[in-house]
C-alpha cells in the first residue's frame, strides 16, 4: 500500500509515496470528516450532479479541507510557475476560513476519475462510490497549510 510523505531532501520539499506507483493513478479528496471508509458523490449546485471532487497534487488537496467561506473567503488556485496558493480576499479571512479546522485528506483509485468535466484544470471527477486507499488525518489545518509554506510547497497570500 503506499504510504504519503511530506518531507524535505536535499533543501527541495516534495510529496513522496513510499511505493513506486504512479502518482497520476491516484486522486486526492479532502473532507473536513475523519475516518470514512467510502468516499461517495455528493450533489453540487454548481454543476447540477453528484461527483466526488478531487485533484491529481496533495498539496492542491490541503486547501480544500475547509470549505468555510469558500470562494467569498479565499481564492485557492496554481500561480504562473504551478505552485499552489491561497489568497485571502479580505483581513483575517485566512484565520477565519482554517483555525480549528481537523479534517483528512483521501488517497482514492484514480481510474475512475475523469478530467475536464469542469471549469478549473486541477479538478477531476467521479460519479462512483470509492473506498479509500489512505487517509492522511490533520489536526490542525491551519498549522498544515503553514507547514506546506514553510516547506515552499504553498504560497499563502494575506490581505494586510
Amino acid at each position: 500500500m503506499p504510504h504519503l510523505t511530506i518531507k524535505s531532501d536535499l533543501g527541495k520539499p516534495c510529496v513522496c509515496m513510499n511505493s513506486n506507483p504512479s502518482i497520476s493513478s491516484y486522486m486526492f479528496h479532502s473532507s473536513s470528516i475523519q475516518g470514512l471508509e467510502m468516499i461517495k458523490p455528493m450533489y453540487c449546485l454548481t454543476h447540477h450532479k453528484s461527483w466526488i471532487y478531487a485533484t491529481s497534487d496533495l498539496v492542491m488537496a490541503a486547501p480544500f479541507l475547509s470549505s468555510k467561506g469558500g470562494d467569498d473567503f479565499c481564492s485557492i488556485g496554481k500561480n504562473s510557475n504551478g505552485k499552489p496558493f491561497i489568497r485571502e480576499k479580505f483581513s483575517n479571512s485566512f484565520f477565519n476560513r482554517y483555525a480549528n479546522i481537523k479534517g483528512s485528506i483521501y488517497l482514492l483509485p484514480g481510474d475512475s476519475f475523469l478530467k475536464s468535466q469542469t471549469n478549473w484544470n486541477e479538478e477531476f471527477v467521479s460519479e462512483e462510490i470509492i473506498k479509500p486507499v489512505q487517509e492522511l488525518r490533520i489536526e490542525s489545518v491551519i498549522s498544515f497549510l503553514h507547514k506546506l509554506r514553510d516547506l515552499n510547497l504553498l504560497e499563502i497570500n494575506l490581505y494586510d
